[in-house]
């Protein structure tokens, strides 16, 4: 892929945790943990480990800022 797209991060998965129809991962770019939700349906072929190179597009309309206390 190509990270010239805007809101495309290149990153590292860390830790992936299944919660049913919902795949939680935790990727690490540039040091700074992102966790993402994938709904996947019984279809979809997920083989993501952790250690593998991922590319993660962040949807503005979708980010919550949380002030820092």
């Amino acid at each position: 892929k190509t990270l010239s797209a805007k809101n495309i991060l290149e990153g590292k998965v860390i830790d992936i945790t299944f919660l049913g129809a919902t795949i939680r991962f935790h990727v690490d770019i540039n040091g700074k943990i992102v966790m993402a939700d994938k709904i996947v349906s019984a279809l979809e072929n997920m083989k993501f480990q952790s250690g593998d190179k991922v590319f993660v597009r962040i949807e503005p309309e979708n980010c919550v800022i949380f002030p820092r206390e």
